[in-house]
């Protein structure tokens, strides 16, 4: 089987090459740290009121709330190791990110919108570049 080292390697270089290839969208994988060195990059780091993430594991899972917070936080402790290992930064620590948004306020629509609107100022503005 492949090693998580090798895992990662290849899963950067294919974050890489398709960045370079088209303008696309990465959900997580350090994305953010893999195309430091790109141009025209915007960093996004969504986050939701607990309750709100609770509810949503119940429904999709057809779990308890005690089982639904269990598993969010090992979740998000196995998430947040991995990219602190691998990026030598810290998870969810906004100087990593233009943009730091809780979903709960504006629901998924809402958040969808606004950070694409946010994308295109960016573009606009011509500071996208790093």
């Amino acid at each position: 089987g492949l090693s998580q080292e090798n895992l990662f390697r290849l899963q950067s270089d294919a974050i890489r090459k398709a960045a370079t290839e088209s303008p696309c969208v990465f959900v997580g994988r350090c994305a953010d740290y893999v195309l430091r060195e790109h141009r025209n990059m915007v960093t996004v780091f969504v986050t939701a009121d607990i309750d709100e993430r609770i509810k949503n594991v119940c429904h999709r899972l057809n779990c308890s709330p005690d089982e639904a917070r269990k598993l969010i936080e090992s979740r998000e402790d196995t998430r947040s190791s991995y990219y602190n290992y691998y990026t030598g930064k810290r998870w969810g620590d906004s100087s990593s990110y233009d943009l730091c948004i809780n979903s709960s306020v504006l629901g998924l629509e809402g958040t969808k919108e606004f950070i694409a609107d946010f994308v295109r100022k960016v573009q606009a503005s011509g500071k996208a570049s790093r």
